[in-house]
Formats: structure tokens, sequence, C-alpha cells
């Protein structure tokens, strides 16, 4: 199901957590799920991922993850407040030190000049409320080695599976503020809470 440097990348994340003791869960929209998939293809995997949301919905994310309706209502499902909302609540729910979620815009449709198609948002919340989220956008070009972050492998695996490139990335500092608290001065509302192609 998955080429063999996306299965390398899985491994290398698996590895790094197990080093640390750490469990991850994920939460997916756009990627329906793969980032789990690819984690999980490697054998294990099951003393290190402990879970994994399929929130592909407003509602889902809202439900599962307890993301604030007003965070997707003000910046969209497609957001950095979104995303840092989606794993601090898989952080919450789960019995995992660690969550990373995904949030993009996938396409056909659906995109507009500040959200084009092949964007997306990555974000890693740890239990002591550090939240970091990252800003990419799809390149249809293999992920880099070198672009491995060793800080944040749970990003780099995310990443590996929308096959995307680094862009400039916000980051948020250590805090136990619910999602909606998150700000990113670089991203402005823009357009519905949700649009065709985007999750």
């Amino acid at each position: 199901m998955f080429d063999p440097e996306t299965l390398t990348l899985a491994e290398s994340v698996l590895t790094a957590y197990r080093t640390r003791g750490w469990h991850v869960a994920t939460a997916e929209s756009c990627t329906g799920g793969l980032v789990a998939a690819a984690l999980t293809a490697i054998a294990g995997s099951s003393d290190v991922v402990e879970r994994g949301f399929v929130t592909y919905s407003n509602e889902a994310k809202i439900e599962m993850l307890a993301v604030p309706s007003d965070t997707i209502a003000a910046h969209g499902a497609v957001s950095a407040q979104t995303a840092a909302a989606m794993a601090r609540g898989a952080v919450r729910r789960a019995a995992a030190d660690v969550a990373v979620s995904i949030t993009g815009i996938v396409g056909p449709g659906g995109g507009t000049s500040q959200k084009p198609v092949g964007l997306v948002y990555l974000g890693v919340a740890r239990r002591d409320g550090a939240c970091r989220v990252e800003r990419r956008r799809e390149q249809h070009q293999p992920l880099r080695r070198d672009l491995v972050d060793d800080d944040e492998p749970g990003v780099v695996m995310a990443a590996g599976c929308r096959d995307t490139r680094r862009s400039p990335a916000p980051h948020y500092e250590p805090d136990h503020r619910s999602g909606d608290e998150a700000h990113d001065p670089a991203q402005a509302p823009d357009g519905p809470a949700a649009g065709q192609g985007s999750q």
C-alpha cells in the first residue's frame, strides 16, 4: 500500500518515539487515516501507536476532538488554528504523550487564492501542553530526508503521507489553552468554514 520511502520514514518515527518512551495518536482529516495506516504497517508499532481519529467532517472534528465550532467558523477547517485544536484534542482524549494532526485542501475543487489546493497544516501537540503547527504546500515531489525534523518526527510522518515540502511555519509556545486561543497572525480568516475539497 505504501512506497518504501514512506515505510522507512514511518519506521524512523516509531523508533524516535519508542526511544523516548512516548505513545502517539493521530488526528487526520484530508489524509483519511493514511498516517495511522503507515505507522501501523510496521511490525511492532503497537507499543507506540495508541489510536487514530479520522475526522473528515467539521462535525467529526467538533464531536471527536472537541475542536471549538467557533474556531472552524472563524478560521476554516483548513487553518493553523484548527490543526492546533485537532492535535490538542487528540492528545487530551487519547492515552498518548503526543498527537499529530493534519488538515488540508486535497482538490480538485475548494481552493482559493489564500488557501490553494495542496495546502496542508500539520500539527503536533504534547501532553505537557506544547503545540506546534506547520503550513506546507504540496509540490508533488518526494519528501527529502534532509528536511526531517528530529525534534518532531510526527510532523514529518504526516508530511510524508501528503508528499509535501517544507514552507515557513508558525510556532506555538507551550501552554494549556484550548485550540481556539492559539493565534497565527499571518492567517486571517478567509472564506467559508468549509468548502468542496477542504478537510
